[in-house]
């Protein structure tokens, strides 16, 4: 049996690609998900809210 050591010849030609579909990229692109804030989101804002209602009414107290 023969040991080829030297690589395969290459086709003169370059192996066709299929085209890219053009609205892939844009498509994936755009911003995806939810539209509005998160459960949590919302959370952490009436979190925030609360607190610094709580400092204007600590600041106000004589």
């Amino acid at each position: 049996m023969a040991q080829f050591t030297s690589p395969r010849p290459r086709s003169a030609k370059p192996a066709l690609r299929k085209p890219r579909n053009p609205h892939v990229v844009p498509s994936l692109q755009r911003a995806a998900g939810r539209h509005g804030p998160t459960n949590s989101a919302r959370r952490q804002q009436a979190r925030q809210g609360l607190k610094r209602e709580l400092q204007r009414w600590d600041a106000l107290s004589p």
